[in-house]
């Protein structure tokens, strides 16, 4: 009983702090954020610099729409996990947020 919960402490362990490990990133959202950016480095570049811009960060809002349950780190950590294993789950986000309408207040405009 004892070596199974060294085990499950080291697995979970494991799995919250690869994600910042490996991206070399501060928190588990910022790693997410930055997986994002290299699976789709070209289709962000595509885009008008105001959408790009707008983009960038988009963990914490994908994390609290699709996990509103969980605290956000743990969430980014599940969203980051998703994307490693199914990189679908990024393009969909990339779509679904690509998908928004830009504000003015998002271009930093007064208009």
């Amino acid at each position: 009983m004892k070596k199974l919960c060294i085990l499950l402490a080291l697995g979970l362990g494991f799995t919250y702090f690869y994600p910042m490990h490996h991206e070399a990133a501060p928190t588990a959202c910022a790693a997410l954020d930055q997986r994002i950016g290299v699976l789709f480095a070209d289709q962000l570049k595509a885009l008008p610099q105001a959408m790009a811009q707008r983009l960038r960060g988009i963990a914490t809002g994908y994390v609290h729409d699709r996990f509103p349950l969980l605290p956000q780190q743990p969430g980014c950590v599940v969203a980051y996990w998703g994307t490693t294993l199914k990189p679908d789950v990024a393009r969909s986000v990339i779509a679904a947020y690509a998908a928004i309408p830009i504000r003015h207040a998002d271009l930093g405009r007064a208009d």
